[in-house]
């Protein structure tokens, strides 16, 4: 699995990236227009509420997972989140952790 999951923080990098790219190519680097689009619909209202509390339940379950194995940074993790998105976070830190259970055997 820490294969796939490490594939799959790649395709989100690249998806998030791309899309962010497209953005920027239409608009410029212009945090109204981005934000405007992000809230201006009831359909993105709630896409955006649901990636935040998806991504606040991320946060505290990787917050017990590295209590539990003992993985250092979790700020990477959060960062990753709030920079990139959960499409990268998400598997960043499930790879780290299956690293982090096979170092210690588990």
């Amino acid at each position: 699995m820490k294969k796939v999951y490490f594939l799959l923080a790649i395709v989100g990098l690249i998806i998030s990236d791309l899309l962010a790219i497209r953005f920027v190519f239409a608009h410029g680097i212009n945090l109204t227009e981005f934000w405007q689009q992000m809230w201006g619909t009831e359909i993105s209202t709630l896409a955006m509420t649901d990636l935040l509390f998806s991504s606040f339940i991320f946060w505290l379950y990787a917050k017990g997972e590295a209590a539990k194995y003992q993985i250092k940074n979790l700020w990477i993790y959060i960062v990753s989140t709030l920079g990139v998105g959960l499409c990268f976070a998400l598997p960043l830190f499930l790879y780290a952790r299956e690293q982090k259970k096979e170092a210690l055997g588990q």
